[in-house]
């Protein structure tokens, strides 16, 4: 199934709806939107374009969180977090698209550098994405996430996930 026209934004409330097809944790998307109005972090959507549909946005089909402050592991410039492309929309350039918004808006911003942590054990295609897309290991260990997954299958669980630091220079060209 092929997706109709794309464009990549920031998610509003109004994507609610479509954000929760591709991840059904309402609180964090809340949490996201909330910060994103602060200014701290930018939730890009990949979605349908045209129009809003009545009473909620359009079709969302994947999301990337920028973090402007980076974290622990990532001090000194953005991240990226939870890039996420919707089941069956996956391999057709929606990841690529996503992480290309997000560092021309590091770039807009002047800063040099962007990362990520990623478990190249569990998720070999983002590894492989990133990889391509110039993100190169640091020399940092690997480190430990532990966040809750809520699924809509069950309670919320634990999940344990070990990463490694990736980092992109934004002055080089692609």
């Amino acid at each position: 199934m092929t997706p109709p026209p794309l464009v990549i934004r920031p998610a509003t409330e109004r994507d609610l709806p479509g954000l929760m097809s591709v991840r059904p944790d309402r609180d964090v998307h809340c949490e996201r939107l909330a910060r994103q109005e602060d200014g701290e972090w930018v939730y890009l959507i990949a979605a349908a374009s045209g129009p809003p549909r009545i009473g909620g946005g359009g079709a969302v089909y994947g999301f990337v969180v920028l973090i402007w402050a980076g974290d622990e592991h990532h001090v000194g410039h953005p991240i990226l977090a939870d890039l996420r492309v919707r089941v069956g929309h996956r391999g057709r350039g929606l990841g690529t698209r996503l992480m290309e918004r997000a560092e021309w808006l590091c770039r807009e911003r002047g800063l040099p550098r962007i990362g990520l942590s990623v478990n190249p054990t569990d998720n070999p295609r983002a590894h492989a994405l990133y990889l391509r897309r110039g993100y190169r290991p640091t020399p940092q260990p690997p480190h430990c996430d532990i966040y809750t997954v809520l699924d809509g299958h069950g309670p919320p669980r634990f999940y344990e996930d070990w990463c490694i630091c990736l980092v992109k220079d934004l002055t080089l060209s692609d």
